[in-house]
């Protein structure tokens, strides 16, 4: 009993953590990539090293989506009340552009929201998990956009100053 106590807790931290990144990883890895641009002036240098750890922990974070998913849904109410929505007639083409739209467009979705919104939008949609290049397409879009974004706005800030 002790154990099991334990497991939920250990997967409620980890949950508010994932979270945390889902939503504000801009503010927790964008920010510093822009005050380190504008710093030391190296928006190569940076880039690439913000994208490589924003593409790490979003696989990270996409993967324990994908893994716990069932752990938070499966079983709930919530899952049934999902089931009756996928079943309507006028969400079934969505759903099909969700479930088979291309890795390009999964990643501009994720650009837009996030990699970890954008696959567990996916999993609320379709009901599965994602193909693997839509996974990676949901994991690399936003990191190396806007890696590339908060590098190159520091640098014109670094060059003004």
């Amino acid at each position: 009993m002790v154990e099991r106590r334990e497991s939920g807790k250990r997967l409620a931290g980890l949950g508010s953590l994932v979270l945390a990144w889902t939503f504000f990883d801009g503010l927790i890895l964008g920010v510093p990539i822009l005050l380190v641009t504008t710093a030391i002036g190296l928006p190569l240098i940076v880039f690439a090293i913000g994208a490589v750890v924003w593409a790490v922990v979003n696989l990270g974070v996409c993967g324990w989506i994908e893994r716990e998913w069932d752990a938070w849904i499966v079983g709930t109410r919530f899952e049934t009340k999902l089931e009756k929505f996928r079943t309507k007639d006028r969400v079934q083409r969505p759903i099909e552009w969700i479930a088979h739209g291309s890795p390009i467009l999964f990643a501009l979705a994720a650009i837009l929201t996030s990699a970890g919104e954008t696959i567990a939008l996916h999993r609320l949609i379709a009901g599965r998990s994602a193909r693997r290049s839509r996974f990676l397409g949901a994991c690399l879009g936003p990191a190396l956009f806007w890696s590339a974004l908060f590098a190159g706005f520091g640098f014109v800030v670094h060059q003004t100053m």
